[in-house]
């Protein structure tokens, strides 16, 4: 019996979890990357948005842990903060300052450097993974001969020179990113690779990372900060964001082309302009200790395998080669963790090298992504000008959701339902069900109320 090899293209966290759930059906893994793997923590030098803030959700934590046992406390080792951010971030929302809350939905906060650092360290140790930085992939090898054309692995070269040689594979996982080749790959076997939708809401971040003060005011109970915009697209988001290290990521989130600056001085003057001074108060304690980064490429990207007309065995693909997200929503890692998941499931149903794998797994995996993708797209369309397919009734569910937030203010309840779905614990239709609608019902409704009250003593008084 000949050795089963999976190739995995890209070691990002996507391409790292896909190469962990199938060394549990090949014997060996390859993944590769065109950067070079650094061995302490620090960030790769073709991943520019690592250095912006990144959010591990509460069930992606779950999924590392689960594929990789050690996860939490190297993490913990490393330096990250266990948080609940209902009640440990300073959150400056529409109707003003949240109360602090305890919901019970705590996870980690760190840099994606140290993500990534852990998560690589402990493949490492998985005798049948190998991974091969310094190397480019250039293309498909396929065998086109049947009815079916058959990926059968993938032409690689190193960056620093040599031949190109074949590696190959009962099964290809393209998990290289939002640069995937994968589209002309596919073109270049005579397959048109599947319809894109685009959710544009031309978002930008600007970033810039700080020493923490060593001495901390009385007043300051706070471990991080949110600052929500008003009146969008003109208003920006803040965000001061604690990470290992003693350092706040502080970042400014920009939407409809309101991009923020990405200069000393613009930068600091923008954190002053937002609602709140709060944050560029407390920089002005702090030590920067970097450049300000800027990242303009947000928009949601849905690459539609799962409607896919053509066929092509021996080729999956998941992470943001498959569906990317605005990443101000902080769905992507998390999101990545579940589908490699999905795809070790599928694999104990069909097998590694099964022709029914791919389409059984591409329609698994669009199953899961319909929530995060809908979220996503869903705050993108309350931006003035975001551009995309809208589905029905965006905007009566954008209603509801801004009556939502209203009614938060005062309703811890429905503070814990957001974070459990936005930490993908529980489905977005628990958002919309009977006791949520309700509640959301009655807040407004008294809202309305007191607004009609306080109108018509305005009108006695004058």
């Amino acid at each position: 019996m000949s050795t089963r090899h999976a190739v995995v293209l890209g070691g990002s966290m996507a391409g790292l979890c896909a190469a962990r759930v199938l060394a549990d059906h090949a014997e060996h893994v390859t993944v590769v990357e065109r950067d070079v793997f650094p061995i302490d923590v620090a960030d790769r030098a073709g991943v520019p948005q690592s250095r912006h803030p990144h959010a591990l959700l509460v069930r992606g934590r779950r999924e590392l842990e689960r594929w990789f046992p050690g996860f939490d406390a190297g993490m913990v080792a490393g330096g990250a903060l266990e948080l609940d951010f209902l009640r440990d971030f300073a959150a400056y929302r529409e109707t003003g300052w949240w109360k602090p809350m305890e919901s019970g939905v705590r996870t980690l906060f760190a840099s994606r450097a140290l993500m990534e650092s852990v998560v690589r360290d402990l493949l490492r140790t998985n005798p049948r993974v190998t991974l091969r930085d310094r190397t480019e992939a250039q293309g498909f090898v396929a065998d086109t001969s049947g009815a079916v054309p058959r990926v059968t692995g993938v032409r690689v070269a190193a960056r620093d020179g040599g031949a190109t040689e074949a590696l190959t594979a009962d099964l290809v996982v393209d998990a290289s990113g939002r640069s995937a080749r994968t589209p002309e790959w596919l073109r270049a076997l005579g397959v048109e690779p599947p319809e894109e939708t685009i959710v544009d809401a031309r978002a930008a971040y600007s970033t810039r990372w700080y020493r923490i003060p060593a001495e901390r005011p009385a007043d300051w109970w706070w471990r991080g900060i949110w600052i929500d915009p008003k009146d969008l697209p003109h208003d920006r988001a803040g965000v001061l964001m604690p990470i290992e290290g003693d350092r706040w990521i502080v970042a400014l989130g920009g939407l409809g082309g309101n991009y923020p600056p990405t200069d000393d001085a613009g930068f600091d003057a923008a954190l002053r302009a937002l609602r709140s001074p709060l944050i560029a108060d407390v920089v002005a304690r702090a030590e920067p200790i970097s450049p300000v980064y800027g990242n303009r490429e947000m928009a949601n990207r849905f690459r539609h395998y799962d409607r896919w007309t053509a066929r092509v065995d021996g080729f999956v693909a998941l992470g943001d080669a498959a569906c990317k997200f605005n990443p101000i929503h902080g769905q992507g890692m998390t999101s990545a963790a579940v589908c490699a998941g999905i795809l070790h499931e599928t694999i104990a149903r069909t097998g590694l090298a099964s022709p029914e794998l791919p389409r059984a797994f591409f329609t698994a995996q669009a199953r899961f992504l319909r929530d995060p993708w809908t979220l996503a797209t869903g705050a993108d369309f309350r931006v003035p000008g975001t551009t995309g397919p809208r589905p029905p009734f965006t905007g009566l569910v954008a209603r509801y959701m801004d009556a939502m937030l209203r009614a938060m203010a005062d309703d811890g309840a429905l503070r814990t339902t957001l974070a459990e779905v936005i930490h993908m614990l529980r489905p977005a239709s628990a958002l919309f069900a009977p006791g949520v609608v309700a509640r959301v019902a009655r807040h407004a409704w008294r809202s309305r109320g007191a607004s009609r009250l306080a109108a018509a003593l305005d009108a006695v008084q004058a």
